[in-house]
């Protein structure tokens, strides 16, 4: 009733004549008709605020204490505010939560214990408070568009993206090309967009002191673009370096081939990145400028718009916000692009259906997917029934197909599912289901049988998947998850709800994605009947594959062959019988029952108190920490187990991953069913140690470690199972290391941190491993362990006591006698610039990785914040130099180093051989690093201020979860520093740094040359591709650098052409963990 009063208020109240509506009476029948009929333009724009619509308060979970309202605006822009209840400090700032100790992510460098492979450029600490009334927190906002790639015009594919990136290049108010990023960098925030196929999303996250005035810079974009014609060149030359960075990603290039299989009429038939063919070699600039002006006019239009915010303000107060900055945005009310023609049935011709297509791949592997163009699933949200099917495709546990599959030994790993954060899979017209299997050899040479094997399955979920219990049990899973659920960041979370407040009823903006509300049976069985009877496309991956490929996709090159599907698969597919191995049907024992908070929370704002050791000796540490701060069911147990013996040879280095790879293996069908129920463990391989992490509901956490710990202690392998996981660690590294970025990384860690054995050296020995080294290994690993451990969050002591007693237990495990043998030391750059160049390892990859590392020669807290502050001033006058300016490439950054306590930092330049040679990208770095040093001296002292307290802001962040302040803490341990409070002496050394410390710093690290250490390492991408060249097509003998040293000797470098020699010569830093008494 109170609902319906509502409604009927809203109506009477309607300013009706200004619509051009004389009879309010008729809205009561014809209430849909008042959106066509309104003429909302910057001439006719009068509606009151109070005519403004409103909509149902989303549902949110019991432990989400944040506050919403949506509305739409009288430009019809729909709006949702996310007020945070948190207490704002004294002078109302926050800022963006970034990491007070910032690492590669990478082997040896990351602060966390273990020491991965996988090169990242991002960081995974966070910062904490130090005291109640200094706490910070961001400010966030995301506008969608509702617009993208199908909506490109068939004669310029990737204008909706090349638009993207125009919209930022200035507005009427804020003439200044980037205007908005540099505002935004400059106050401690960030920014970025992405282009789909169906919106368009801009987002950026500030400090709320300055939330306003960044949202007044980000409105303009949209209310008054400038999209300057002298802005064309440059942004076009940025989005053709993005396409050719991604031009090596097997996934972009997947969607790519399959778009270009579509029904060329279809908008998915498109080219959505763009590049200069697109964009320059068909149009002339003034009609490219002219038709992305066009473009912009008839589809950012206000009421096509989604607008979200998040900070620490009033509803009231963000809702006078969000009104003052975007009610002026233009409306035309034209409606989108006209898609009712196109739905599932019409995307492809039906021979993309009943022919196979053999893919030739970038990465090594083997690979098969099997495709399903499927009706949208967009708005199937109350039911989804692919989260049903794809629960049973990938369950790993007994008696399910993976199961069956790695028994055979047949497959790696199995993925099914709709993609829904990928826009081309999961859209308004059509949805794909796929199914990717990751092929060991033997499963390639079988591949008929793996097929049937799936087919099988795929019948027994026809006939039986349709289970309301399994449905229930996932219900119950997801929703104990949204009662319990983490805080998002800001910006990950208003980039989310944006995308939910255009496709779910506003009750749903929140849930509409993390519930399943209803068991629909009908629906189910649709979607079953679907993948039973509707015909599949199968794709081939294979890098060994030596047939020839006579047809290649235009944009990428992806080559491939076609060929029609065999008559016994057809055949197979309709008479398969149903396996009797399999079964569905079975209780998930993982899934947790008792919630209960076993210590009551204090206040979220109370600066966290460091943990306590609750086990000391020659063998182990071990801390806790009770969690009295988010008050939520979760725990986090971590356990590192470090040895000398990974740090003697490669081979032995090889062993420890490999061994790390084969235990996740054979714990798959075990544990899958605490994954399912969110026990989370992960296993993590390091230069001289792994690291085992068990996180989620703390009621059975125990168990999921219990099941690591005996399986590490009894490894049993068969040679079979250990031939077929040995070929994936050799195509891991050899897929790691054809990315010049990450080639890049693995060069400079081999010759900076002294325990880093590099890829290709593990890769080769890898080679000549035998079962009988694996076990050997297992057994020897163990003898002789120090053992670091952290248990916290919704445990008790006694709890983590018991947990730690059982670990030593089932371990049995000695002390290291001698710890000096697993130290973490680095090694000092020589004074002087010493490079080394290497060429790409993928002979048809033009993208160049140029990074120049600058090393601090002493360790000290104090150099490292020095490093941390030069940095943020750095990244803005860079990128905007090397990037907007002189588009050297589409990745342009710089990063605070830490290599065992030694500080330094990064400046990276992805480019394009063809576009730019490795020398002048070197060349403009340097000439760059020279004119900072006048930037440096010329900013005025109020800008150097604000900068160095937009850092100290950051870093007085408060955590967004307790994860955050677990990984913080479990740094310090791994690490063996133990300065729990390091935020707050960071902000002390902070706020003493004087504009004229930095100037002499910088001076004296990056341009005096008696005192800068710098090694740059350059992996050069080829000059062109050659179409005619053979790519390497299966995995190399041996793997090896190619030196690529100038002919003439250089004035300014000194070239390394054997590193292992290098750095024999350099000095070693001692070690730098504290002894604990």
């Amino acid at each position: 009733k109170v609902n319906l009063l509502c409604c009927v208020q809203r109506i009477c109240s309607f300013p009706y004549e200004q619509v051009g509506i004389a009879n309010k009476a008729e809205t009561f029948f014809s209430w849909p008709e008042i959106f066509q009929k309104r003429k909302l333009n910057k001439s006719t724009m009068k509606l009151t605020p109070e005519a403004a619509m409103s909509y149902e308060v989303p549902e949110k979970s019991v432990s989400d204490k944040k506050d919403y309202r949506i509305f739409s605006l009288p430009n019809n822009l729909k709006v949702l505010l996310i007020s945070d209840p948190s207490a704002i400090s004294s002078d109302s700032e926050s800022s963006v939560n970034t990491s007070s100790l910032s690492s590669d992510g990478y082997d040896g460098e990351s602060t966390s214990s273990s020491d991965s492979d996988t090169f990242s450029g991002d960081s995974d600490a966070s910062s904490s408070s130090s005291a109640p009334d200094e706490q910070e927190k961001m400010a966030a906002a995301s506008l969608l568009v509702d617009v993208g790639s199908f909506s490109d015009p068939s004669d310029i594919n990737g204008l909706a993206h090349f638009l993207e990136h125009m919209i930022f290049m200035g507005s009427k108010k804020y003439p200044e090309e980037n205007e908005f990023d540099k505002f935004i960098r400059k106050h401690g925030g960030s920014d970025n967009a992405s282009t789909d196929c169906e919106e368009t999303v801009y987002y950026f996250e500030i400090p709320e002191k300055h939330f306003e005035g960044g949202l007044d810079i980000f409105s303009r974009l949209f209310a008054e673009p400038l999209l300057k014609k002298d802005s064309i060149t440059r942004e076009r030359e940025s989005v053709d370096s993005e396409f050719v960075t991604r031009s090596k990603d097997d996934n972009v290039r997947l969607e790519q081939l399959i778009s270009s299989q579509a029904n060329k009429e279809h908008p998915c038939h498109t080219f959505a990145w763009g590049n200069l063919e697109t964009l320059k070699n068909n149009i002339s600039d003034q009609q490219l400028h002219d038709r992305v002006v066009e473009f912009q006019k008839r589809h950012y239009s206000a009421h096509r718009m989604y607008l979200a915010l998040q900070a620490r303000y009033p509803l009231d107060e963000l809702e006078r916000i969000a009104r003052k900055y975007f009610s002026d945005i233009p409306c035309n009310n034209l409606p989108g692009s006209d898609f009712s023609c196109f739905n599932h049935t019409n995307v492809f011709p039906m021979t993309f259906f009943e022919r196979i297509y053999y893919v030739k791949p970038i990465a090594a592997m083997k690979r098969v997917d099997i495709n399903w163009c499927l009706p949208s699933m967009v708005r199937e949200f109350k039911c989804k029934p692919q989260e049903l099917v794809s629960h049973f495709l990938e369950s790993e546990k007994k008696g399910s197909l993976s199961a069956y599959l790695r028994k055979k030994l047949w497959i790696l790993d199995l993925m099914a599912e709709i993609d829904e954060t990928d826009g081309f899979c999961h859209n308004s017209l059509f949805s794909i289901f796929s199914i990717h299997v990751y092929l060991t050899d033997n499963g390639y040479k079988n591949l008929t049988e793996v097929l049937r094997t799936i087919f099988s399955y795929i019948k027994l979920l026809h006939e039986q998947g349709n289970s309301q219990k399994i449905y229930e049990e996932l219900q119950a899973i997801d929703e104990a998850k949204f009662k319990y659920a983490n805080e998002s960041n800001p910006v990950d979370y208003v980039e989310e709800l944006v995308m939910n407040l255009k496709y779910y009823p506003s009750k749903n903006v929140i849930n509409g994605n993390r519930l399943l509300f209803e068991y629909n049976p009908e629906m189910i069985q649709t979607f079953l009947d679907h993948i039973y009877h509707d015909p599949c496309n199968i794709m081939i991956w294979c890098s060994d594959d030596d047939t020839p490929k006579d047809q290649k996709e235009k944009w990428f090159g992806t080559e491939y062959r076609v060929e029609d599907m065999p008559e016994e698969w057809k055949i197979m597919r309709k008479n398969v019988e149903i396996f009797p191995e399999f079964d569905i049907n079975q209780t998930n024992n993982f899934i947790t029952t008792d919630f209960t908070i076993h210590h009551p929370v204090t206040s979220p704002m109370d600066a966290p108190k460091p943990p306590i050791r609750i086990r000391f000796d020659d063998l182990c540490e071990v801390w806790y920490r009770e969690d009295t701060r988010f008050g939520l069911p979760r725990a986090f147990v971590y356990f590192n187990f470090s040895s000398p013996l990974p740090l003697m040879d490669a081979k032995n280095s090889a062993l420890m991953y490999y061994f790390v790879l084969i235990l996740k293996y054979l714990l798959m069908e075990e544990l899958t069913t605490a994954s399912e129920a969110n026990l989370m463990y992960s296993i993590i391989p390091g230069q001289r140690s792994f690291t085992v992490k068990v996180s989620g509901y703390n009621e059975k956490l125990h168990l999921v470690m219990d099941a690591i710990l005996k399986k590490m202690v009894n490894l049993e392998v068969t040679e079979e199972l250990f031939e077929a996981l040995k070929t994936r660690q050799l195509e891991e590294y050899h897929n790691n290391l054809i990315k010049p970025r990450t080639l890049n990384g693995d060069i400079r860690l081999s010759i900076v941190e002294k325990a880093y054995i590099p890829q290709y050296e593990k890769y080769n020995a890898l080679k000549n491993i035998t079962l009988t080294d694996l076990l050997d290994f297992s057994k020897i690993f163990l003898k002789f362990l120090k053992i670091q451990g952290l248990i916290q969050g919704n445990m008790t002591q006694e709890e983590a006591t018991t947990i730690t007693e059982n670990v030593l237990n089932v371990v049995n495990s000695s002390p290291i006698t001698d710890l000096s043998t697993i130290e973490k030391r680095t090694y000092q750059i020589p004074i002087g610039n010493h490079c080394v160049r290497v060429k790409s390892l993928n002979k048809n990859d033009v993208n160049s990785f140029i990074v120049n590392f600058y090393q601090i020669d002493q360790p000290s807290l104090e150099n490292s914040c020095y490093v941390e502050l030069l940095v943020n001033l750095l990244e803005e006058p860079l990128f905007n130099q090397l990037r907007t300016v002189e588009q050297l490439g589409y990745i342009v950054d710089c990063d605070l180093r830490e290599n065992c306590g030694i500080a330094g930092w990064t400046v990276a330049v992805n480019s394009q051989e063809s576009q730019f040679t490795t020398e002048h990208v070197i060349e403009r770095i340097e000439n760059f690093q020279k004119e900072f040093l006048k930037i440096l001296q010329d900013m005025s002292t109020e800008d150097y201020h604000h900068a160095r307290d937009s850092l100290i802001k950051t870093k007085l962040i408060p955590d967004v979860q307790l994860k955050d302040e677990v990984l913080r803490n479990w740094d310090e341990i791994v690490t063996e520093q133990y300065i729990f409070d390091r935020i707050a002496k960071e902000v002390e050394i902070l706020g003493n740094i004087s504009q004229e410390k930095m100037i002499e710093f910088y001076q004296k690290y990056a341009v005096d040359e008696q005192f800068t250490r710098k090694l740059s390492i350059q992996v050069r991408g080829n000059k062109e591709v050659n179409e005619n060249a053979e790519e390497q097509e299966h995995l190399p003998e041996i793997l090896k650098h190619t030196f690529d040293v100038p002919q003439e000797e250089s004035a300014q470098w000194k070239y390394v052409n054997d590193i292992a020699k290098f750095r024999n010569s350099l000095f070693l830093h001692p070690a730098l963990n504290k002894k604990l008494s």
